[in-house]
């Protein structure tokens, strides 16, 4: 352990070295710094972990230094409709792509052999391991679940009444382009709703 002691108002502040599941934390931070393009800084902060107070009044409080990513992810409010439907490995790449992958400006986002190893990388962090074979199946059912609509072969655009675009202009062109592209794909322009949405009708 490494210690700092400061004096203030009868109170021991030492600093300690992480704990386990703190490092395991920051290692995950240092994965979302390098490989998405969403989160460029980290803020480091102090957080008291223990609080001792001793018979003479004095009080030993714990602390270790940690750090948290500065970015943010922005969902629309529709978003809630088509994450209710999704779990399992489906769910997890879904939050992958938003996290690591997507285009907010262009809606898109890539899915190739690179993708796919790093969100194995990612889940097997978080002790999850899927299959590259359960995987290809998740996009499968995130395009069955009308979150997501294949361009063309490894390229795929987010639903944007889900994600996408930096302000209403941007949002209004993103759902007028995905329209589109289910017409061009020969999709029902219905498919741009939650699928359990449709399936009631």
């Amino acid at each position: 352990m490494s210690y700092k002691h400061k004096n203030r108002q009868n109170t021991i502040d030492t600093i300690v070295d992480l704990s386990l599941p703190a490092r395991k934390h920051d290692e995950a931070l240092k994965f979302m710094i390098k490989e998405s393009c969403h989160f460029t800084k980290y803020r480091k902060y102090t957080r008291p972990i223990i609080k001792i107070k001793s018979e003479n009044n004095v009080t030993l409080l714990i602390k270790q230094n940690e750090r948290t990513l500065l970015g943010d992810i922005t969902l629309n409010a529709e978003a809630i409709l088509y994450l209710m439907s999704l779990d399992g490995c489906p769910q997890k790449l879904f939050y992958y792509i938003l996290f690591f992958e997507l285009d907010y400006k262009t809606g898109a986002f890539l899915f190739n052999a690179s993708v796919i190893k790093k969100f194995t990388d990612f889940c097997r962090m978080l002790n999850l391991d899927y299959k590259e074979s359960a995987i290809k199946q998740a996009i499968k059912q995130l395009s069955a679940n009308n979150t997501v609509l294949s361009i063309k072969r490894g390229k795929y655009k987010m639903n944007p009444l889900i994600a996408g675009g930096n302000s209403k202009h941007e949002k209004m062109k993103l759902t007028n382009e995905y329209s589109l592209n289910l017409i061009d794909k020969r999709k029902d322009f219905n498919q741009i709703y939650p699928i359990h949405t449709i399936e009631k009708l």
